[in-house]
């Protein structure tokens, strides 16, 4: 009852969406609550975890058993601690299904506490090494946790990911794979950002046939023999209904969880043919007239997706760049010198900076994109002041044109809230 109070008081007076402190607060009180509120859902809890991706994935899942006539209690606004799952079960005590995107370190906390139906292994890159470390860290405490279940659950996991591929392979009996299987859809060449390139059994460097973004790709071990394991589901099998390599990845999760409820192949298709993306996830926005796509960008393989997706589309235009250090974002800036903005040096728009660390970025976007022997950036502008920026930003979107931000996460909510008037949501 006081959780609930706490999160009614915060939505009534607009001090937050209510999404975590009430949980806190539950949590302090009680602090085994979640085992408790867990058993108000009656046919079982799905989680979703992974670097990127969770948020779609999970919104995607909701849709397909919404349209089946299915409850569902979920962490809508991304709160994906410990605190804001305890929140979302607060407000929703009863329900068939409980679908959960959950943070990486927070995993094995969640598991210790309820006994899932289904867990999703999205992926796994660097991202706020300040808080995660690095991701052999985070794949370890995930294989701990999932080998000491006390009721089989359903895994399904990104073959794609030689990582999490291999826990699924140490895992054994109820793992399903996904992949793309596509060579239309392989890279030229590896990028920079890769994380998991070498044979998480014997230690040698991975052989990629060909790579679809970061490290993701058709991988085998020539050392050791490691072989990627076979899918159940691929690319062929799917229609995204958004853009993107990496939402393919998000379409398959979603599809083939859907199949492992034993809902149709027909059904799941239709129930994602209108499906709208979460907020600042290839978001839509009308602001004055203007088209505008919001793409969270929050480590190097985000980034170098949502710059090819830009790239790729039929509707460029003005991009602009949000960087911020705050906690939700990490606190070391480093990684965007391992983002390829060097593909940014042919683009012939206007690219708007601003954020708490914008000239980080401009210094970064300098190195890339200037030619020798030239000193100055035309087409590119730093301010500190976002509702400058943003202003700049879409005065310079033509009609025919679709203007893009790509931001990390705390510039998003700030951006979201000068376009739309709210955060989230």
């Amino acid at each position: 009852m006081i959780g609930k109070a706490v999160s009614w008081f915060s939505k009534t007076f607009g001090i937050g969406t209510g999404a975590t402190w009430s949980g806190e607060i539950a949590l302090r009180i009680s602090p085994n609550i979640l085992a408790d509120l867990s058993r108000g859902i009656r046919k079982g809890i799905i989680l979703i975890a992974g670097t990127n991706g969770k948020t779609t994935t999970t919104l995607m899942i909701k849709n397909i058993l919404e349209s089946q006539g299915e409850t569902v209690a979920h962490n809508d606004s991304g709160a994906n601690l410990l605190n804001g799952i305890v929140s979302t079960l607060l407000i929703h005590r009863t329900a068939d299904w409980g679908i959960f995107e959950v943070d990486e370190n927070a995993l094995p906390i969640i598991l210790s506490y309820i006994r899932p139906k289904i867990v999703v292994l999205l992926n796994l890159f660097r991202d706020q090494l300040d808080r995660y470390g690095e991701i052999d860290t985070i794949a370890n405490s995930w294989l701990r946790a999932l080998r000491v279940l006390k009721q089989p659950s359903g895994v399904i996991i990104n073959a794609d990911d030689p990582q999490l591929a291999y826990i699924g392979m140490k895992l054994g009996t109820n793992v399903s794979y996904f992949g793309i299987q596509k060579k239309a859809l392989y890279l030229s060449h590896m990028q920079h950002a890769t994380d998991s390139i070498y044979c998480p059994r014997c230690g040698e460097k991975i052989f990629f046939h060909g790579v679809y973004f970061s490290h993701l790709g058709d991988w085998k071990c020539k050392k050791c023999g490691l072989l990627k394991p076979s899918l159940s589901i691929a690319a062929a099998d799917v229609t995204s209904p958004i853009e993107g390599v990496y939402n393919i990845y998000n379409t398959l999760a979603a599809t083939l969880i859907g199949k492992y409820l034993s809902i149709s192949q027909t059904s799941i298709r239709k129930s994602l043919v209108h499906f709208t993306p979460a907020f600042g996830r290839m978001e839509r926005i009308s602001y004055k007239n203007k088209d505008i796509v919001m793409l969270l960008s929050k480590n190097p393989t985000g980034f170098n997706e949502a710059i090819r997706t830009v790239l790729s589309s039929q509707r460029k235009g003005p991009m602009m760049l949000l960087l911020n250090d705050r906690i939700p974002d990490g606190t070391d800036v480093s990684w965007i010198w391992d983002v390829d903005f060097e593909h940014l040096e042919n683009y012939s728009y206007p690219i708007v900076i601003s954020g708490d660390r914008y000239l980080d970025m401009g210094l970064r976007i300098k190195y890339a994109i200037t030619k020798p022997n030239v000193q100055e950036i035309n087409n590119m502008y730093c301010e500190k002041d976002l509702h400058k920026a943003i202003e700049q930003f879409v005065c310079d979107i033509r009609d025919t044109q679709t203007g893009w931000i790509l931001a990390t996460y705390s510039a998003m909510l700030d951006a979201r809230k000068i376009l739309t008037g709210k955060k989230i949501l």
